[in-house]
């Protein structure tokens, strides 16, 4: 059976105090709460990003589920829906998602599900911040 967890702008009921994965910028603080219900209102994560490396990964948010408290395997392909945009045709943005387990409601890791899992071709689109404000 597929669970759905939806991405919110609540506060996360834990937020591990390491930030996993490789990022370039992470001074990213806190953590959002991914879901079984749908809450709160849109919002963006917004960061100046100047690097001419095109590898730069700039942390914009992390969300922290419910601790799972059954034993059991996690297995099968996931699907995630965000709205992303770019400001600068020379921006080059794409996405990168790291996902991992706890033991609990700790640091301490059980497993990654997908380690920088980065979708290298496919660009944010272009959005003129000018005359569709």
């Amino acid at each position: 059976m597929a669970l759905r967890l939806y991405l919110t702008t609540d506060a996360a009921p834990y937020t591990p105090p390491t930030i996993r994965g490789t990022w370039s910028d992470k001074a990213l603080t806190g953590a959002s709460y991914l879901q079984r219900r749908k809450s709160g209102t849109g919002t963006t994560a917004v960061k100046a990003e100047t690097s001419n490396s095109a590898s730069w990964a700039v942390l914009l948010r992390r969300f922290v589920s419910d601790p799972v408290n059954n034993p059991g395997t996690l297995q099968g392909a996931f699907t995630m829906v965000t709205g992303r945009l770019e400001a600068d045709a020379a921006a080059n943005m794409v996405a990168r998602i790291h996902m991992y387990v706890t033991v609990g409601s700790t640091d301490v890791v059980r497993g990654a599900l997908t380690a920088l899992a980065l979708d290298g071709t496919t660009e944010f689109p272009i959005v003129d911040f000018g005359t569709n404000r």
